[in-house]
């Protein structure tokens, strides 16, 4: 006759190994939320490029204060603000 572990041991292995799965089932799903995450950043960074660079055909390399939209010149030797 086979030996057997307790039917507490078993139950207790089971759910340990059903909580293992859980975890690399909730693992898997951030990873994929974050690579989601990760092309809509690059998306708006993109859009944000592009965006600049209009503003810079029509404008020119000026400072662009985010907050209010007023537009001043660069200084020599002063990044221009994104």
């Amino acid at each position: 006759m086979a030996k057997e572990i307790s039917k507490d041991q078993l139950a207790y292995l089971q759910s340990h190994l059903q909580r293992m799965a859980k975890i690399k089932e909730d693992i898997a799903t951030m990873q994929i939320e974050k690579q989601v995450a990760v092309q809509t950043y690059l998306s708006v960074v993109s859009s944000f490029d592009e965006l600049k660079k209009t503003l810079q055909s029509e404008y020119g390399d000026v400072n662009i204060d985010t907050n209010t939209g007023i537009i001043t010149p660069l200084q020599d030797g002063v990044d221009k603000k994104d």
